[in-house]
This record gives structure tokens, C-alpha cells and sequence, in this order.
């Protein structure tokens, strides 16, 4: 059964506890594990919100408090509209499915925010409508990108929903498959490839460092494969295939020249073709990645 993690920003606890209960029930009948977590103010709701990645959705009342110990502000609308685009950027979210749930759906004051919040890929709803809301919110989140790129890829996630990397690899695992086409982000992605591979080493070692010691990526390289180097003391185990040792020695030499550093053409030799990887370089490079992931996931779950 899969989890759906909800975000709600609504002052009135009774009601917060009501939606809750709908939400589960709804969510049960299509398979669904629903878990609405809710806040009484905008503040702390969004500290939330923008620290943890699992919120597939967000509700807002129309009317709440923007700081724990405030009133109630007419502001509070606008304010959470435009910060939830900022934290959808910052963390590397498309957009996020939200719903404004709302007792005054037919007041002028909450309806001339609706053209914005539809901008949003948002939805008012009446407070009397939240069963077709919720249905709503389902299905967006069902039908948003990161939800299909992590459905297509579940067995590579798996290293996030079981815990062995933290979720800002997760956010940076998403852009990278999001821009696998995509020729002009080629530096950056580069960067989130090599950092994502030092993280796998980084974490076995501190998994078991007889797997992967302390070193540079050519001595662990070596390692894992089982031969022996000055540093280290010969080993008769090995840890990775020749297919996951040449994957990973490819997506580190051609993410750190053309990724972490800027491309260097050689002094005073004549290069007649020098360029950027084009766009299927890169794909050959994530798709590396993914495997070099689920390596990782089975070392990590010995």
C-alpha cells in the first residue's frame, strides 16, 4: 500500500482532526496509506514543509495565522501562496499539489485569489466539499512528475524510502532524471552525478569501512574490485562486478572534468573536436548511476 503524506496549515484543531480522519478512510479505499499532518500556523507548518521532502500535497485554510501567538491575518493567503512557490523551487519540486479548503468560498475577499492559486496548479474548495477535495489532491499527486519518475524507478528509490540516503540526494536524484534530455543544465547535472556517487562510497564507509575505506575514489575503486594497493593491504574480498567497476570509474572521470571543474583543453597540443558531452553522454551516465545505486542498496541491506 502505498503512503501519501499530507500537509495542512488550518488554525482550527477540531477540524484539522475531522479532515484527518476523512483523509485515511478516502484514501483506504483506493489502497492508500494517507497521512495528514497538520500545523496552526504558516510558520511552522512551512519549516516543515520545506525540511521534509514525503509531503506529496498541501492544504491551506483562506484565513489562518501566519506566527504561532498572532491572530488571525488577511495577508496569511497571499503569503503562503507566493512562499509555497519559493519552497517548491528551492527544493527542487516542480510544484506541489495544494488545495485552498475554505468557509468562505463565496466571499469576494477569497475570491479574487483564485485566478493565482489556479496559476499555481492550485484549487479552492468549500469547506463542505473536502471528500471531492481530497479526491482531487489524489489524483494530482498520482499524476505529478516526480510521483510517475519515482514510480518508473522504484527499485533505485528504495535507497531513500529504506533510509540509507538522506532525502537531498533524493531531491537531486529527481533533477537528474528530469534533465536527462536536457542539454543545457549539463553542468549541473554533472555535479549532482558526482556528488550523489562520493555519498554512496561516503555512506559504506561509515557502513563498514573493510568495504570502503578512507581514500580517493581510485584507491576504493580498486578496493572494491579486490586489488591490492600501496595504501591498503590486499583483500580477498570483492565488492563490486567489473560492469559496476567500469560504470563507476566513467561517471566519476567524466563528471569531474566536465562537471566539478571546468573543461581544461590540453596546453599546446592541437584539438581538432572539443565539446561538452551532448545529451546522450549524460543518459549513459545517469543510467550508470541508477545502477551504481542499486549496488549500493544490495551492499547496504547485507
Amino acid at each position: 500500500m502505498q503512503t501519501i503524506h499530507i500537509l495542512q496549515i488550518d488554525d482550527n484543531k477540531e477540524h484539522c482532526d475531522r479532515l484527518k480522519n476523512l483523509a485515511w478512510h478516502l484514501g483506504k479505499k483506493q489502497e492508500l496509506d494517507v497521512q495528514v499532518k497538520d500545523f496552526q500556523n504558516l510558520e511552522e507548518g512551512y519549516i516543515e514543509f520545506e525540511k521534509e521532502i514525503k509531503y506529496k500535497a498541501v492544504i491551506l485554510d483562506a484565513q489562518c495565522v501566519i506566527k504561532k501567538g498572532e491572530n488571525h491575518d488577511f495577508n496569511f493567503l497571499p503569503k503562503a501562496l507566493r512562499e509555497l512557490e519559493e519552497i517548491n523551487r528551492k527544493t527542487g519540486r516542480i510544484f506541489t499539489p495544494f488545495a485552498v479548503n475554505t468557509g468562505y468560498y463565496g466571499y469576494e475577499t477569497v475570491k479574487i485569489f483564485a485566478r493565482d492559486i489556479e496559476e499555481q496548479n492550485g484549487k479552492l474548495f468549500d469547506k463542505s466539499d473536502e471528500e471531492n477535495m481530497l479526491i482531487y489532491l489524489f489524483k494530482e499527486i498520482s499524476e505529478s512528475e516526480n510521483t510517475k519518475i519515482e514510480k518508473e524507478f522504484k527499485d533505485v528509490f528504495e535507497v531513500f524510502t529504506n533510509n540509507h540516503l538522506e532525502s537531498k540526494f533524493r531531491i537531486k536524484l529527481l533533477n537528474i532524471l528530469k534533465n536527462r534530455n536536457n542539454e543545457h543544465n549539463t553542468d549541473s547535472t554533472l555535479q549532482d552525478i558526482r556528488v550523489i556517487q562520493d555519498e554512496i562510497y561516503n555512506v559504506l564507509n561509515r557502513k563498514d569501512s573493510s568495504i570502503v575505506p578512507n581514500g580517493s575514489f581510485t584507491q576504493r575503486n580498486k578496493h572494491l574490485s579486490g586489488n591490492t594497493d600501496r595504501y591498503f593491504n590486499p583483500t580477498t574480498a570483492v565488492y563490486q562486478t567489473n560492469t559496476i567497476s567500469y560504470f563507476a570509474n566513467t561517471i566519476y572521470r567524466v563528471s569531474s572534468d566536465f562537471g566539478s571543474h571546468p573543461p581544461q583543453k590540453p596546453i599546446g597540443v592541437s584539438v581538432e573536436y572539443w565539446e561538452m558531452p551532448s545529451k546522450y553522454a549524460v543518459k549513459g551516465l545517469v543510467f550508470g548511476l541508477l545502477e551504481q545505486l542499486l549496488w549500493f542498496k544490495h551492499l547496504m541491506e547485507k
